[in-house]
């Protein structure tokens, strides 16, 4: 809860060996943390929360997070291209997804974020090779909820919200625009 800005109030022992923690933090701050404490805990933690009051705006939350995996062209997603895009990261979506140029398609393990194709379709040839006809093996992709989504983003990304689906994607959707943001926020 450091990270997350928030400040121990009291620390009380329950019963069955379990232990009491009370927290003041900023809303926007407890994005998320739900989530984390259920996996952390395998089940076992209960969140509760409640408003106190408007107060002055806190620091916001410095996490590191990792890149994102973003489609760099329109279309819909076939198993060839995100085949090759699981080697750079998690995937959130997975084959027969309508993409559109701009879209967060997963998170990357590295830093940055990197630009993939995956719409990419399998080169048809006559030339045959042995192995050739071997199928692809893709992981389910992530599916987030509207907190680890909202949790997700950073100040470059915005979220689409429809009655269907939850869709992460950059403010800017062309490669140049983004290029040209940063080098504008960069040179300022």
């Amino acid at each position: 809860m450091a990270k997350r800005k928030g400040e121990m109030i009291s620390m009380m022992p329950e019963i069955n060996n379990m232990v009491r923690f009370v927290y003041k933090a900023s809303s926007q701050n407890l994005l998320g943390i739900r989530n984390i404490l259920l996996t952390k805990t395998r089940g076992t933690a209960t969140l509760n929360s409640f408003f106190l009051g408007y107060f002055p705006k806190q620091l916001k939350m410095e996490i590191a997070r990792n890149g994102s995996l973003i489609a760099a062209e329109s279309g819909m997603t076939l198993s060839y291209g995100l085949a090759n895009a699981q080697d750079r990261g998690s995937m959130f979506i997975g084959p027969g997804v309508q993409v559109y140029e701009g879209m967060v398609v997963g998170v990357s393990t590295r830093e940055k974020d990197i630009e993939i194709n995956v719409c990419k379709a399998k080169q048809l040839t006559n030339n045959r090779s042995a192995g050739e006809g071997v199928s692809v093996q893709l992981k389910p992709p992530i599916a987030l909820s509207l907190e680890q989504a909202l949790d997700f983003i950073n100040d470059d990304e915005v979220l689409e919200v429809t009655p269907l689906n939850l869709r992460i994607r950059k403010r800017y959707l062309s490669s140049l625009q983004r290029r040209l943001m940063e080098r504008k926020i960069r040179d300022s």
